[in-house]
């Protein structure tokens, strides 16, 4: 009678079927694919405005160096390094870290810049293309 008693207890006690198992990994895989898009869409919204501020950066060592350079520079990297045409340069203006976007891609220099402005700072966003939509669209210091 104890045996059987003891049968019947290591019996209801054997653990977990599979289907309780596998409902568990469902619930544990929902929940993670939750956690992981609301991660990365925050992670892009901080990439974006990380990118407007160092836009306008890039865009004040460009009035900097035109202060005292008397002219704008040619490309983005003459920031970093002395152009062969610039003597008073005083620079560098930015390190070579500053002169790339969140996404890793170099800043765009427009001179001039459009509608009459006489530059433009633009960072092409996610995309790295000209254009593009919501997080993707360009970035400039016009904004």
């Amino acid at each position: 009678r104890t045996m059987k008693l003891q049968a019947r207890l290591r019996g209801a006690q054997a653990g977990f079927s599979l289907i309780e198992i596998l409902l568990v990994l469902v619930l544990i895989a929902f929940v993670a694919t939750m956690v992981a898009q609301n991660v990365f869409g925050r992670r892009e919204a901080a990439n974006v405005n990380a990118a407007k501020a160092a836009v306008k950066k890039v865009a004040s060592a460009v009035d900097t160096y035109y202060l005292e350079t008397g002219s704008f520079p040619a490309k983005i990297e003459d920031l970093v390094t002395r152009p062969g045409n610039a003597g008073t340069w005083n620079g560098p203006y930015l390190t070579e870290s500053q002169i790339k976007d969140p996404w890793g891609t170099p800043y765009t220099l427009k001179v001039p810049g459009e509608s009459g402005r006489p530059y433009e700072v633009i960072s092409l966003a996610s995309d790295k293309a000209p254009g593009g939509k919501d997080n993707a669209a360009d970035i400039n210091n016009w904004q």
